[in-house]
């Protein structure tokens, strides 16, 4: 068994869904979930993680990210399927078009989580103090995971350009800019 097989079968990585194309649409991708919707709406932090399914049944973790984004899975997902309806980040329009080119190539996207659970503290306020539930800073288990990541493979996953320090593909720069040059062009109007 590889490491990615032994990582997906771990108790604590919850299998999220796919990606899956989104044709004639303004969004290129759809997700199909795996997890109920109390699941999805669940506001702990997480580190959330990209595995490529190939033909062949190989796999490999393409991305490492965190999000403790309030509206749970929901909204971390939807940052990456509903990137071309807004106003995305550089990165999150390459990785929407980076699993888009996956899908077409006919492998699959999968998306695993690990969930942090939050903190039972006191915590001082202006005149007293209060036992508060304070989420877990999931930048540390993000960090610690790409970490690990890199011990094992000597680089960072493929899509973690930050932290490899590589260079977004060329041709999705020059897609993006004119992309916002179009919704710019658009407001205006």
């Amino acid at each position: 068994m590889d490491f990615i097989d032994q990582f997906v079968l771990n108790k604590d990585v919850v299998f999220v869904g796919e990606f899956i194309k989104n044709e004639n649409k303004t969004n290129l991708l759809k997700f199909k979930w795996n997890i109920d919707s109390t699941a999805k709406k669940n506001k702990s932090g997480r580190v959330y993680f990209f595995i490529e399914v190939n033909p062949d049944n190989t796999k490999d973790i393409l991305k490492i990210g965190k999000s403790s984004d309030k509206s749970g899975l929901n909204g971390t997902i939807g940052f990456y399927v509903n990137t071309l309806s807004g106003t995305p980040s550089m990165t999150r329009y390459a990785v929407h078009n980076l699993i888009y080119r996956k899908l077409q190539e006919d492998k699959k996207v999968l998306v695993y989580s690990k969930f942090s659970n939050s903190i039972k503290t006191k915590i001082k306020g202006i005149f007293e103090e209060h036992e508060s539930e304070i989420p877990l800073d999931m930048t540390y288990v993000e960090e610690l995971c790409l970490n690990e990541y890199r011990e094992k493979f000597l680089k960072y996953p493929e899509w973690n350009f930050q932290e490899s320090n590589t260079q977004i593909p060329f041709d999705l720069l020059e897609k993006y800019s004119m992309f916002m040059e179009d919704k710019k062009n658009n407001k205006i109007k």
